[in-house]
């Protein structure tokens, strides 16, 4: 189900766009040498589950604790953070009683590897097919004990009966729901402001207001996480981030004295993230989409935004609005496409 032109539409709303995009031409026009551009842009991105493998243990010990280990390697996305939020949700206990294990292929086998902004989503739709394992055999304990037994006493009268409390499992995906390879389709959108120096070319975000599907969110603090850390890769992407190569193909801008990927201070002055509500995802692990990679798309509208400024200054001096700056629009590539004229850097005495 699209969700794209609802959050296009809430979007350009709550961002306020239009009144916005009035201020930046009237900015303009009373500005020679600063010049604003702002960008709106939706984005729609591909994911598929095909052939991803992802596997889970669930260990539950006498003294109710549980520990869990998952196919999936935690590399800052919050993968154990999700995984052990599902297993306490579908066990229906605190998760101050769970612990990820660190990854272990002797536990998990033959999975498939961490990446392609899914193993989150699915190392929690492993865990929670073990979870409904566990549960299926305390059904009888808890038939036994009644509705008010205390997860400690379900657990140590299964402990005392033998009831095995170890179970694991491997998460397949079935046919892909909208044809070929696709499950779903991730949806969001962007309003992103800029402030370009016309004699330098240096940029300065001002402001980017993004609008994201992440569907029912497994967990909505670290998908805000996500979507902010995609887009700042993205935003280093298009604007700073160049590679240059000798005629012999050996990289010369090696370090961060040439090449320069986004710092803390290129963050947007004013950047807003907000998650598309009531939207959950019919085919996503307990209604949630993914948030590692589409964000990054996002990015593009800084650049958009940029092109936008330099056409104002393209127009004051009588150029073409067509105008070719590709990413990265480094300083230079932007100030050599302003069309400022030698003429103009005098000053009158």
């Amino acid at each position: 189900v699209s969700t794209q032109s609802t959050g296009w539409d809430q979007l350009k709303d709550f961002s306020g766009y239009s009144d916005r995009l009035a201020q930046i031409n009237k900015y303009n026009k009373e500005n020679k040498w600063m010049k604003k551009g702002i960008s709106m842009v939706p984005v729609k991105f591909m994911v598929s589950w095909q052939g991803d493998l992802q596997r889970c243990l669930i260990n539950i010990y006498a003294d109710c604790t549980v520990d869990v280990s998952h196919s999936g390697v935690e590399t800052g996305q919050g993968i154990n953070t999700k995984v052990a939020q599902s297993v306490a949700y579908r066990l229906g206990i605190p998760i101050e009683l769970i612990r990820i294990l660190s990854t272990n292929t002797v536990i998990s086998p033959n999975s498939s590897d961490t990446g392609g902004s899914v193993t989150s989503g699915l190392a929690c739709a492993a865990a929670l097919k073990v979870s409904d394992i566990i549960n299926d055999r305390l059904a009888p304990v808890r038939k036994q004990l009644g509705p008010k037994a205390t997860w400690q006493q379900i657990i140590y009268h299964a402990a005392a009966n033998g009831i095995s409390l170890q179970a694991s499992d491997v998460n397949v995906p079935g046919p892909a729901p909208l044809g070929a390879t696709v499950q779903y389709f991730s949806y969001s959108a962007i309003v992103s402001e800029v402030t370009v120096d016309i004699l330098t070319g240096e940029v300065q975000i001002e402001r980017s207001d993004i609008l994201f599907d992440a569907g029912q969110s497994l967990s909505p603090l670290i998908d805000i996480g996500q979507i902010e850390g995609a887009f700042m890769m993205g935003a280093g992407y298009y604007i700073t981030e160049e590679v240059k190569y000798d005629k012999q193909g050996a990289l010369i801008n090696d370090g961060t004295w040439e090449y320069k990927p986004f710092s803390a201070l290129d963050i947007p002055m004013d950047l807003r993230v907000t998650l598309l509500q009531n939207a959950p995802n019919p085919v996503g692990v307990l209604g949630s989409k993914c948030t590692g990679e589409p964000p990054l798309a996002l990015a593009c509208s800084i650049l958009f935004a940029v092109r936008n400024a330099v056409r104002w200054s393209r127009y004051e001096r009588g150029a073409t609005p067509y105008l070719e700056v590709d990413a990265p629009a480094t300083v230079d590539a932007i100030q050599a496409t302003t069309t400022t004229k030698l003429s103009e850097l005098t000053i009158d005495t």
